[in-house]
């Protein structure tokens, strides 16, 4: 069992040495330096593939995790799924002793799931008894044939 320290360097989050400094005694601090929600999401990803249920994951804040309530769900949830501790030292929350806090993180996320679900079965359905079709995808020519399209 360790506990894993992550710090984002990105642009309108804490500085990176307030961020190591917030994180407290921890075994280990996985630092990175993200500048795309592409980048923060592998960064987030090797994260959570290299911890084994008991760990703890440390960070500054929630904002950490996630840019939205959906990417912060998904990795509070994809937490619970591994087994794995979550502290957010700017929030309060520890899991370790809140064991309440990622079950309801993962209904959450299940629950916003299944509406996007149901949402889009209903619209589905609705252009289906109109008569609606699939629109034909999008063909991509490469530039050097654009001469040949007429």
């Amino acid at each position: 069992m360790q506990s894993i320290g992550v710090v984002f360097e990105r642009s309108g989050f804490a500085a990176a040495a307030e961020q190591r400094a917030a994180l407290g005694g921890v075994d280990d601090i996985r630092d990175f330096r993200v500048l795309t929600d592409a980048d923060a999401e592998a960064a987030w990803t090797a994260v959570r593939d290299s911890a084994s249920a008991g760990d703890v994951i440390v960070v500054s804040s929630l904002a950490v995790l996630g840019f939205g309530s959906r990417p912060l769900l998904s990795a509070v949830a994809a937490l619970a799924e591994d087994g794995v501790d979550l502290v957010a030292v700017a929030e309060g929350v520890d899991t370790r002793t809140q064991s309440g806090f990622l079950a309801a993180a993962t209904q959450l996320e299940a629950g916003v799931q299944a509406a996007r679900r149901a949402d889009a079965v209903a619209v589905i359905d609705r252009a289906s008894h109109r008569g609606a079709q699939t629109p034909p995808k999008a063909e991509f020519i490469p530039v050097e044939f654009a001469d040949l399209l007429g």
